[in-house]
């Protein structure tokens, strides 16, 4: 899960799996992953304003819910 302003993209093991790339407000973006090791490439930019980029692993007994910034 990515937590994001402004745009991300995430690679899990060379497949894009979140792709939020467009300029945006703080939001969450969910991608499956399995159990195991995985290689990951995260790339983000930031126009201007709030910052915010915050990528979680949750397991599947936890909530998947997260809170976006302030905006």
């Amino acid at each position: 899960r990515t937590i994001s302003d402004d745009a991300v993209r995430v690679w899990v093991d060379g497949k894009l799996a979140i792709d939020d790339w467009a300029p945006h407000e703080s939001v969450v973006d969910h991608a499956p992953l399995a159990g195991g090791r995985h290689r990951l490439r995260v790339e983000y930019y930031q126009v201007d304003g709030w910052v915010e980029l915050r990528l979680d692993f949750v397991r599947g007994t936890e909530s998947s819910t997260g809170t976006a910034g302030p905006h």
